[in-house]
């Protein structure tokens, strides 16, 4: 890689370049021919890349690169991106796009990096990782005071220049931005420094068979090879948006099994955390129509429902999932999960003494038909300002392995515009034991991606949560057995985000599992008055893969992943 300083540039939407702005680009563009400044591509929608599948990963490099608005890199700069760092990439797409592509591909970091810190920041090129030390600086003035002293010296790590979304305040265009923060900054460490060595580069060992681990501490990955099951970058990753609503958004634009979306161009503007202006108007899914079991409704059940699938028992209190138990008959007869009720709860985080107002079950009814049989339940949970309506129908059908649990949660008109936190349907499945000294050896579950692939995910045995985008999730609930859950949208295999938290009670640690909506802070305006539906599975860990895919033929009406946003 050429050059000390590498800009991390997205593709400019359309607003942002005036006049102005395209002089600020030639002004750039001369560095780069001079080899003083290395461009890297942030792609064209800034999509979380675990949620794309593969032939939506290429649409992004080609429409970063060249593009119908004459806004790609290769067309405002007279050299092509050396680099592309799209966010939020599992390793194994990384790999796969750039072999594909021939593509040289960053990762990203092992976690958020702190603007003025150095990190390893690993590349995956020449069919092999690598990793470089590298000062994170963002767009924010004064730059030159943020280069370390002695920066002549060989050895000083990668600079990268993060421009996102964030990086330009109200009023003042992107690229004019830029230019204005950059020159002062390549004044200071340009030319002369950039000729006294290059950062030093740290071949990675080859990653550990079947998954890339992804447990340890250290300042120098290069000596064991970790890699994280998602990199990160400098630019915050979990909002609403990007996790929570993903696969509603993007879902109406895929089709067919065999992964091909109709329109990846539209899958990339639906899931663009931040440029409005491709975000399409209007409705980005139909509303669902209210749910009709498939079969009649036999009573209301205010009380304990048990229903048997193959080895699987599902425990039922009031309407709601409560627990799931192995079968009698089975080596591990007696096995169950924590014999609890899925939790939805809202937290108002901002009083002395934190409110919380739960899930409460307004109706539920028990139904069977000729090919499916199950429970459904109506509940609210109040929001300060609203009430919030959750309606779960959890069925078992002839053919499919597990529970199916299709869910629509419709969100007030007026939203709370303080921070709080809000869980859906959190499933408590296991206490943990060990410390986070001791360890606990079971603890290492599994994400597997829409393509079939697989990443190890070590869990800490101690309070904290993770989000991560998934097909399926494997958790285990014993050293022997586990339990696969994942999203059931007939004919497509689509990720959407799971929340992994580990919860401090009173009868010890309890790892807990959210698989519908789950958020911390203020509340995005934009989900006022809309509605998320879609389906996930519940089956034993060690059901096959090919049988968890839902076919398109599937007549047992469930709900399709969609999101609809008010006319």
């Amino acid at each position: 890689m050429a050059g000390r300083v590498a800009l991390h540039l997205p593709a400019p939407a359309p607003a942002t370049v005036t006049p102005e702005a395209a002089r600020c680009f030639r002004s750039l563009a001369h560095l780069q021919k001079e080899e003083a400044l290395t461009l890297w591509s942030g792609g064209w929608s800034g999509a979380p890349g675990a949620f794309l599948l593969s032939r939506e990963l290429e649409e992004e490099l080609l429409r970063a690169d060249r593009n119908e608005e004459a806004l790609g890199l290769a067309q405002l700069f007279p050299l092509p991106p050396e680099m592309f760092f799209l966010r939020g990439l599992s390793p194994p797409q990384a790999e796969e796009l750039s072999k594909r592509t021939g593509t040289a591909l960053c990762g990203g970091y092992r976690q958020q990096p702190r603007p003025g810190g150095v990190a390893p920041l690993w590349f995956f090129t020449g069919s092999r990782w690598v990793w470089r030390p590298s000062l994170v600086l963002d767009a924010e003035p004064p730059l030159a005071e943020s280069f370390p002293s002695g920066s002549g010296e060989a050895g000083l790590p990668l600079i990268h220049l993060l421009i996102g979304p964030d990086a330009s305040p109200d009023g003042l265009p992107a690229p004019d931005r830029i230019v204005q923060t950059l020159l002062p900054f390549l004044d200071h460490v340009l030319p002369e420094n950039l000729s006294k060595g290059l950062p030093s580069e740290n071949v990675a060992p080859k990653a550990p068979e079947p998954a890339p681990r992804t447990e340890g501490t250290g300042s120098d990955p290069g000596k064991d090879g970790l890699l994280p099951p998602f990199f990160a970058d400098p630019l915050p990753l979990s909002t609403p948006r990007d996790f929570s609503l993903a696969a509603g958004t993007a879902t109406p634009w895929r089709t067919s099994p065999d992964q091909r979306p109709r329109h990846p161009d539209k899958v990339l503007r639906t899931l663009s955390p931040y440029r409005e202006t491709l975000r399409p108007a209007g409705k980005t899914g139909s509303i669902p129509p209210q749910h009709l079991p498939p079969g009649d409704f036999q009573s209301t059940t205010e009380g304990h429902l048990m229903m048997e699938e193959d080895s699987l028992t599902f425990k039922f209190a009031s309407g709601r999932l409560a627990g799931i138990a192995w079968g009698k008959n089975t080596p591990e007869a007696g096995l169950t999960t924590v014999p609890r009720r899925a939790q939805g709860f809202f937290l108002d985080t901002t009083r002395r003494r934190p409110a919380v107002a739960y899930l409460q079950t307004r109706h539920a009814a028990w139904f069977s038909g000729e090919s499916a049989r199950g429970v459904e339940e109506i509940a609210n949970l109040d929001c300060a300002s609203g009430s919030l309506e959750l309606h779960t129908s959890a069925s078992l059908i002839t053919g499919i392995p597990g529970l199916t649990l299709s869910f629509r949660a419709r969100f007030p008109e007026t939203l709370p515009e303080a921070p709080c936190s809000i869980r859906l349907f959190q499933i408590p499945l296991r206490y943990v034991s060990g410390s986070a000294s001791t360890g606990d050896t079971s603890l290492s579950a599994e994400v597997i991606t829409p393509d079939g692939g697989s990443l190890a995910l070590n869990l800490s045995p101690k309070p904290g949560r993770i989000t991560v985008a998934a097909w399926f999730l494997r958790i285990p609930i014993s050293r022997e057995q586990s339990l696969l859950i994942g999203t059931a949208e007939p004919g497509v295999r689509i990720a959407t985000a799971f929340e992994i938290e580990i919860i401090r009670t009173p009868q010890g640690l309890l790892l807990a599992v959210e698989p519908i909506f789950r958020h911390d802070g203020i509340l995005p305006q934009d989900l006022a008055g809309t509605s998320l539906a879609g389906t996930i599975l519940l089956a034993r860990g060690d059901t096959p893969l090919e049988t968890l895919v839902i076919p398109s033929s599937e007549k047992t009406p469930l709900y399709r992943f969609s999101r609809t946003v008010p006319e």
